[in-house]
């Protein structure tokens, strides 16, 4: 909906438009200019224009801040604009939330106020806000493409698959294990037959699939998506509740970095020009943050223990950072994350799994923007390596045994920081491995921990509540990492419509 507001003496009196700004922003309307008696110009950032020009400005709505008398509408009718679309804020608040939010609130907007002189000025961006996107996607990669792709992570797999060890802690955990085997049965069955083309097929549709239980979902959030007789508003007012969390952590809210790759036949909301998926928020806002935290740095490796499907690598790759994406995971999720990162990012150089041998040293990493290694490989990184080691959501779900040793490697091989988000409090939801009880780190202090600010991980939630913790190596080396910032960063990649 598209809106402009009456600008009255006592709404003036009053300063009572901030709210009213904040209110239409947060419902879904976009407000495109104030409207005044005998005045021409600007006023808080927005065209002031007279009634005579509502009509040549597509405006649905008119919203006053304060209860309208006959004076103030005497001049809106003089015009001849329609009472029927004059609403107070004041005496109608539900009417004009509710006229705001139809169909989930067209527009999503970010407020970036500014200073002139001493004076306030308030601006606001818009996205615009369609309905869920879940029609397919036609991918970025050719069959041809997607073929070489599958084959080169299968080969990696299967050199994976054979060394990894059955025991230990570096073995596949009683949880994940028995989570993979009764969600991916399809798989199994096509890596039992090596059938390579069957695994492509599955790769290929892979954010819709089993391929990716657990690590982006499972059939259910995409069934929300697909009806949108059962979800309606309510997938819509998921995403913009994600956003309105997403744009006060980021420095520069661009809508346009959260587009999908098409890659995986993605699906979400559209927003923008592109498909936006609520996990996106999450993964931008991580990302966002490495980028900043290691900015002085020309070429940081950034090494991600349980990177999933490769959200977080994909969205590390795509927001101008010069970092080398290192994954560890489990063989079965790794080839996902693989494929995904390979064909999202075509042009970027990738390393993966030739052998227990394989040497990992700073010199090899950094010949590499994406490594991709299973899990039992991390013992072979050097100590003091890599500028920032991330766990997102994972650690906790790990036997202890592995908990303790992957630890010990972050103590071991980590130059900066640790960045992870992992369990306070298990909810009503399952039994892992809280924050509190994980063995301490001997070389790390942390800097600070918070609770989630993501509605489904906070306090809030009655499945689980998951912390934000950042903590630094006790001997930083303080002009490394917190020196002049490297380098400008490039421009970052754009996925238009034209899916």
């Amino acid at each position: 909906m598209t809106i402009a507001f009456l600008r009255t003496p006592q709404a003036d009196s009053a300063n009572a438009y901030n709210k009213l700004e904040f209110e239409a922003a947060s419902h879904g309307a976009r407000a495109v200019a104030y409207v005044s008696a005998g005045e021409k110009g600007t006023f808080r950032g927005l065209p002031l224009v007279t009634p005579s020009d509502l009509a040549s400005l597509g405006i649905d709505l008119l919203v006053a801040a304060m209860p309208l008398s006959a004076e103030d509408l005497q001049p809106l009718t003089a015009a001849g604009w329609p009472m029927s679309q004059v609403m107070s804020h004041a005496t109608e608040k539900e009417r004009c939330r509710a006229a705001w939010s139809q169909n989930g609130g067209e527009w999503m907007a970010t407020r970036h106020p500014g200073v002139n002189g001493t004076e306030l000025i308030p601006k606001v961006e818009y996205a615009k806000v369609g309905g869920p996107a879940v029609g397919p996607v036609a991918p970025i990669v050719d069959a041809v493409g997607r073929l070489s792709i599958t084959t080169r992570a299968f080969d990696a797999f299967h050199l994976a698959r054979v060394d990894a060890p059955s025991s230990g802690p570096y073995a596949i955990g009683r949880n994940w294990g028995n989570f993979l085997r009764a969600t991916r049965p399809q798989f199994y069955a096509a890596v039992e037959a090596g059938d390579v083309a069957a695994i492509d097929n599955l790769l290929s549709d892979c954010l819709r699939n089993e391929m990716t239980t657990g690590t982006f979902g499972t059939p259910v959030p995409y069934e929300a998506y697909n009806s949108w007789v059962s979800a309606g508003a309510g997938t819509v007012a998921g995403v913009r509740q994600q956003f309105n969390i997403w744009r006060y952590c980021v420095a520069n809210a661009d809508v346009s970095r959260l587009a999908a790759p098409p890659v995986g036949d993605p699906f979400g909301v559209w927003v923008g020009e592109g498909i936006v998926h609520p996990n996106t928020f999450l993964n931008d806002c991580r990302a966002q943050f490495v980028s900043e935290l290691l900015a002085p740095i020309d070429r940081p490796l950034v090494l991600d223990l349980g990177g999933g499907f490769g959200g977080f690598g994909h969205q590390l790759l795509s927001n101008g950072s010069n970092a080398v994406y290192v994954g560890f995971d489990l063989p079965e999720n790794l080839i996902v994350a693989t494929y995904f990162l390979m064909a999202a990012h075509p042009e970027k150089r990738v390393l993966l799994y030739e052998g227990r041998d394989q040497v990992l040293d700073a010199k090899t990493l950094r010949d590499y923007d994406i490594v991709m290694m299973p899990n039992f490989m991390l013992p072979r990184v050097p100590d003091r390596t890599v500028d920032l080691f991330t766990n997102f959501i994972s650690l906790s779900e790990m036997d202890y045994a592995s908990i303790a040793e992957y630890l010990r490697q972050v103590d071991r091989v980590s130059n900066g920081f640790f960045y992870h988000e992992n369990l306070l409090d298990n909810g009503e939801n399952y039994e892992f491995y809280p924050v509190s009880v994980f063995p301490a780190l001997a070389q790390f202090k942390t800097l600070w921990s918070a609770p989630s600010r993501w509605p489904f991980f906070s306090p809030s939630s009655p499945h689980h509540c998951h912390g934000e913790v950042l903590a630094a190596r006790r001997d930083l080396d303080v002009a490394r990492y917190f020196g002049a910032a490297s380098r400008a960063p490039k421009t970052a990649i754009r996925y238009a419509t034209a899916y």
